[in-house]
């Protein structure tokens, strides 16, 4: 990695904020959390408009405080040595974030992760994809900790007993990229539907997205023995 990229703030100094000099598992983990539920940008604020660096994640209120709570803030200060703030939001969303210069550019000049919308990551970041394979597999856990979805169908019976993981993205790369490490690289059978036209009413328009599937019992135990979950939302339907 290029840590010399990243530039520090007086407060990243004065707050002795850290900055990986390699991609560890748990770098890995964390970017996937962030490919999933995070954001980052530079805002201006304030009367004198001075640019913030801010860095967020986004969850459910109800099943992923947990998450935030336990995994996702005690992960960002052992990697970064910064304190994350959680916060409630209306419509039961909770919002862990910080502010820093040192770590949006980290993520944004060594990581390649996108400032603003995420439709535009081209994929699992090169920086862990050639640092080993199972950092690939820890940002691939991270993404499906956040974003992956877990149910169980009826099927033909009475019970809800089929179970099927489901990924669903914008970004047509990232979910092509995650298949061809899922199903060429790990041996899952996986499903794949591109370029899923729907009304979305929030944008008014024609959303298009893409997305993967492993169906199941064989696949959803294979997950569980070599990649796993460490969300609550995920364990809790898994274990029912």
């Amino acid at each position: 990695m290029h840590g010399g990229e990243v530039e520090f703030s007086f407060q990243d100094r004065k707050q002795n904020i850290l900055i990986p000099d390699s991609v560890t598992k748990e770098v890995a983990y964390e970017t996937g959390v962030h490919i999933g539920d995070g954001w980052m940008n530079i805002i201006r604020e304030g009367q004198y408009r001075t640019p913030h660096h801010r860095v967020s994640y986004t969850g459910n209120l109800i099943d992923e405080l947990k998450f935030h709570k336990e995994i996702l803030i005690p992960l960002i200060h052992r990697i970064y040595n910064k304190h994350a703030y959680l916060m409630k939001r209306p419509g039961n969303v909770c919002e862990t974030a910080f502010k820093s210069k040192a770590i949006v550019s980290f993520k944004s000049k060594v990581l390649r992760l996108p400032k603003g919308p995420k439709r535009t990551l081209k994929g699992i970041p090169h920086a862990i994809v050639d640092e080993s394979d199972k950092c690939v597999r820890e940002c691939v856990r991270g993404i499906a900790d956040t974003d992956f979805s877990l149910a169980f169908l009826r099927k033909h019976r009475g019970v809800h007993y089929y179970p099927k993981i489901r990924y669903s993205s914008p970004s047509k790369n990232l979910v092509k990229d995650i298949e061809y490490w899922l199903g060429d690289i790990f041996d899952f059978d996986v499903a794949s539907c591109y370029d899923i036209h729907r009304k979305d009413p929030r944008i008014k328009g024609i959303l298009t997205t893409h997305t993967l599937e492993l169906n199941g019992r064989a696949m959803l135990e294979k997950w569980m023995d070599e990649i796993g979950f460490r969300n609550e939302k995920h364990l809790s339907k898994f274990h029912l």
